[in-house]
């Protein structure tokens, strides 16, 4: 850790409050776009790059987990005290109103596309068989346990039980991390992440849910095992990893931070990711079936890659230089959260009930700007009348007790978590 004159020499020591970075929000909206244009049904577009990114669209979530692990950890990388009650009621006011108005909104949009004739299907356990309707609400209202359960009516609840299971992690472990060195723990996170994909490979005739498995390979619970906490811990926390440096308590190499080299490195890496999606190396047998090596490192990697371009967007936000490039990105990334919820029961439907017009090209690309269109105007709704007010609700619940440990540390993030 670094004394008090480090923290200053960051720009954070006696500032106050934080102003919301431009930058993140940049990157919000980058992950949610991803994601948004991984559940697209693209098919085969005139367009060429929207078909690519509809293939690797899934890493919008390992973008998400390292800019909430900085956001998160950011307060108490500053010397926030850490009150775990507060800490959770926080997250749930932050985080499950707008979801459970979203779940509503997600009922309405059933049923239109019922009354369109196109009734969703209901959701199955990978035999065929029907998951009972009393799973499925405690799935839906809990949240937590989305990443075991396949949740059906809101797909996407399965990356935010991912996020909530981390939150209950790090809320058990934030102590202890305090008194030992942020690389420590990041390559300790890296390790158990690794040692859990292992086991699961061992475990399971597995494939990661976002590679196109073999012949005879899938498997249902294969497909939910890298959706797991500890299969995801190292891209959480190469994010706070970030926000201890940006808090001015932990130096980055200059090959991350630097004017030119930081966004060299951090370009070589993002081709690093792509090249990896698709040149899959390391194949082998284990247990059985068909392994490749590049699949278990696959996700902590592209942590990396996203925590080395979240910490050069922030270096050149200090510097002055993303004002412009992130004007209209920013906006997005406010209501990411709300994109996050509400766009998959908007597109599904909406191609649903497009019938015939997505067989040509033309027909399809005007589909896919429609479905667009209403993901961002409903989001929006969203996030002026519901989101906005659980955001100010939740800081106004934390902002009651915010010890800090010297007068160097004081000041405040004003980052939302997602």
């Amino acid at each position: 850790m670094y004394p008090s004159a480090g923290r200053r020499a960051y720009g954070l020591g006696n500032l106050g409050p934080v102003r919301r970075s431009r930058a993140v929000d940049a990157l919000r909206a980058v992950a949610v776009l991803l994601v948004l244009v991984h559940h697209l049904n693209i098919g085969r577009t005139p367009v060429a790059p929207l078909n690519e990114l509809h293939k690797v669209g899934f890493l919008g979530v390992s973008l998400f987990l390292v800019l909430s692990g900085f956001s998160i950890h950011l307060r108490v990388a500053g010397g926030a005290e850490f009150r775990t009650g507060a800490f959770l009621r926080r997250r749930f006011l932050r985080l499950h109103p707008t979801y459970y108005v979203a779940m509503g909104f997600t009922g309405v949009v059933a049923l239109v596309s019922a009354l369109g004739g196109h009734p969703w299907a209901w959701p199955q356990w990978s035999d065929g068989s029907h998951i009972p309707a009393w799973l499925l609400v405690f799935v839906h209202v809990t949240v937590l346990a989305g990443t075991l359960i396949p949740p059906g009516f809101l797909m996407v609840t399965w990356s935010l039980a991912l996020e909530e299971q981390i939150y209950l992690v790090y809320a058990a472990a934030v102590r202890r991390l305090r008194a030992i060195d942020p690389w420590r723990w990041l390559v300790a996170a890296i390790g158990v992440c690794l040692l859990f994909r292992v086991l699961i490979e061992l475990a399971l005739p597995s494939v990661p849910k976002n590679f196109p498995p073999g012949h005879g390979q899938w498997s249902w619970w294969a497909s939910l095992a890298y959706q797991q906490a500890p299969a995801r811990l190292a891209e959480w926390f190469t994010g706070a990893l970030v926000a201890e440096w940006y808090a001015g308590t932990q130096r980055l190499p200059r090959l991350v931070t630097g004017r030119v080299l930081g966004p060299l490195s951090t370009a070589t890496g993002l081709l690093g990711v792509w090249w990896l999606f698709g040149h899959r190396f390391g194949w082998t047998s284990l247990a059985g079936h068909r392994f490749a090596v590049s699949d278990v490192f696959f996700d902590p990697y592209a942590g990396l890659a996203f925590g080395a371009l979240l910490a050069t967007c922030l270096a050149a936000e200090r510097r002055g230089r993303t004002r412009a490039p992130t004007a209209g990105l920013a906006w997005l990334g406010e209501r990411s959260y709300s994109l996050y919820l509400v766009h998959a029961p908007i597109v599904g439907t909406t191609f649903a009930l497009a019938g015939g017009l997505i067989d040509a090209p033309a027909g399809r690309i005007g589909v896919i700007a429609l479905a667009v269109g209403l993901s961002l105007g409903a989001a929006s709704v969203l996030f002026r009348y519901v989101e906005a007010p659980c955001m100010a609700w939740s800081k106004r619940s934390g902002a009651q007790r915010s010890a800090v440990a010297s007068s160097d540390q004081r000041y405040a993030a004003a980052s939302a978590p997602l």
